[in-house]
């Protein structure tokens, strides 16, 4: 006697007793498994479509490697134009750009109290005759910002530590060149609170420091301003122009 009841489902296939005993033991099992296509298209695909995946994974790493470098490259051009712009081509050394903003930043942080900042004016002395015989076209005056000055020695000190160093002798070309420096200072907030003004009053200082025989530094005095050198004449003919409305 066959007995086709459906009993439990087990993994998407049915299990039913085939054939029971008069006792009603089970003596063979019917298992319905259902068709199951997807396993032979995958069976059949698989071998090509795994090449075919790999060869895919790389052509991504490859584009994803060329991508990085070409933003690498980007930014280092980015930086380097960045770097250009600010900075002179011969010495290296950032250009008016960078020393206006800098300038400005070290006076817009300027903490309260004495002195805290130094603005050296510097200009290379006998450096004229140096580019005239050995055709160099190169400019002669600089500048450095000190900031976070605690006593009244710091500005001297560095000012005597870079006339020294310029006065070193060197060879240029095959031969021994010597030139000296002229350093004028300014400091503030005493002297001046401005980006301009601190400026002006430095290269009034210079002025005085070439004056007085070349080769030292000079800090601006409101004492001696430095009246009749080209920053106080120049300071001067601004003012009397936005006087009488001019300017």
């Amino acid at each position: 006697m066959i007995l086709l009841s459906f009993g439990a489902y087990q993994r998407s296939s049915w299990l039913c007793p085939w054939s029971q005993t008069a006792a009603g033991d089970a003596v063979a099992w019917l298992k319905w498994l259902p068709a199951r296509p997807g396993r032979h298209i995958l069976g059949d695909t698989l071998p090509a479509l795994g090449p075919a995946l790999l060869v895919a994974g790389v052509i991504v790493a490859l584009l994803l490697r060329n991508l990085q470098r070409t933003s690498r490259q980007l930014q280092a051009e980015r930086a380097e134009a960045h770097h250009r712009a600010l900075h002179d081509p011969l010495t290296g050394l950032g250009d008016g750009a960078l020393f206006d903003e800098r300038q400005a930043d070290a006076l817009k942080t300027l903490p309260p109290g004495p002195s805290r900042l130094a603005l050296h004016c510097l200009d290379l002395d006998s450096f004229k005759p140096v580019n005239d015989t050995l055709g160099h076209k190169a400019g002669d005056e600089f500048a450095i910002i000190q900031p976070g000055i605690s006593g009244p020695d710091w500005p001297a000190d560095l000012a005597n530590c870079n006339i020294a160093a310029i006065r070193q002798p060197f060879r240029l070309q095959g031969s021994r060149v010597q030139i000296g420096i002229s350093i004028g200072i300014a400091t503030a907030p005493d002297n001046a609170s401005t980006d301009v003004d601190l400026m002006v009053r430095a290269d009034s200082a210079l002025y005085q420091a070439k004056a007085g025989g070349r080769n030292r530094c000079r800090f601006f005095s409101q004492a001696c301003p430095g009246a009749g050198g080209p920053a106080d004449l120049n300071q001067r003919l601004q003012t009397a122009f936005v006087a009488r409305g001019a300017a």
